[in-house]
């Protein structure tokens, strides 16, 4: 019964962010809807009736002067307000807080979501991605060996790299061993270059990359690590892309300074100094003890995933 409600809730919520956009803009529903002919579908569809058809629904947008990805963004920030859906980006901001018992509150909502909808297995990935943050947080958190296995099952049968597998990519990189990685990297590279994609897209790639790279420093593995950082820099980061350019100067640095190039820790300290100018205090602090350990264990290996989530303090 709770579940048919927050379906119930969900229905609702596209008409009602439609229309917290439209009177965002001041823009009357005669015109949103492109004349009087069609004001009567769009009035039913924001007080929680009937959803438009998709062409028309992709008009109404176009009407009141916003992007798809715009009106799926704030979308997302009205569920999540709402407790109806647990969204990735919550385990991104639990991972810069350093936050295990989010995480593991996180995990345990994910649970409950993959019981009421069993046909779906987008939660049952969730949950594993969650878990891999959380293992990142907490050494002593192991995942289930059957968790590891369905999720190398299904990015090494991912064949477009959208927004969501990259991203599950990214956070769980280090459940791969060095052939794995070497290999889905590739694909990944491959899917880059051949590809046109959306700003959204990119940069997610760029990210997901970051988090491989690091796993392969993580597994000592350079010559793969060094490969990475080619592509990267040959891809060519977008100049307002500034937390991913940072992240690539700072563990190209990191590769350096792990095969011999001592000096490079004083661009690892610049970044660190960068972060913190721009308020990006999650990712700088966990950067900090990372040099700090380096320095006091120069065989050690850290892992710093890298998110969008102190990013967005930089736009």
């Amino acid at each position: 019964m709770e579940n048919e409600a927050k379906k119930e809730l969900l229905r609702k919520s596209y008409g009602e962010v439609f229309q917290i956009l439209r009177e965002t803009k001041h823009i009357s529903q005669t015109v949103a809807a492109g004349g009087k002919t069609l004001q009567g579908n769009l009035s039913r569809f924001e007080k929680g009736g009937n959803i438009p058809a998709v062409d028309t629904f992709f008009n109404f947008l176009l009407n009141i002067k916003v992007d798809p990805a715009e009106y799926f963004h704030a979308l997302n920030n009205h569920l999540v307000k709402k407790d109806i859906f647990l969204y990735v980006d919550m385990v991104g901001k639990a991972y810069t807080l350093q936050d295990a018992p989010t995480l593991e509150e996180i995990i345990k909502n994910l649970e409950n979501q993959e019981k009421d909808n069993s046909n779906l297995d987008k939660f049952t990935l969730d949950r594993i991605m969650a878990e891999a943050v959380l293992s990142l947080i907490d050494p002593e958190f192991k995942i289930p060996k059957t968790d590891a296995d369905r999720i190398r099952d299904y990015l090494k049968n991912t064949r477009y790299w959208g927004y969501y597998e990259l991203r599950l990519l990214g956070w769980t990189s280090r459940l791969f061993d060095f052939i794995q990685l070497t290999e889905i990297s590739d694909r990944v590279i491959f899917f880059a270059t051949k590809n046109e994609v959306s700003p959204h897209v990119k940069r997610q790639i760029i990210l997901c990359e970051l988090n491989i790279l690091d796993s392969l420093l993580l597994q000592k593995q350079y010559t793969a690590a060094k490969s990475i950082i080619k592509h990267l820099e040959q891809y060519g980061i977008p100049e307002n892309f500034y937390y991913e350019k940072s992240g690539l100067v700072y563990l190209k640095a990191k590769c350096d300074y792990l095969t011999g190039h001592t000096e490079s820790l004083e661009t690892m300290k610049a970044h660190l100094s960068a972060l913190e100018l721009y308020g990006c205090t999650g990712t700088a602090a966990i950067c900090r003890e990372e040099i700090e350990d380096m320095i006091k264990h120069p065989n050690a290996r850290g892992l710093v995933p890298y998110d969008r989530e102190d990013a967005n303090k930089e736009e």
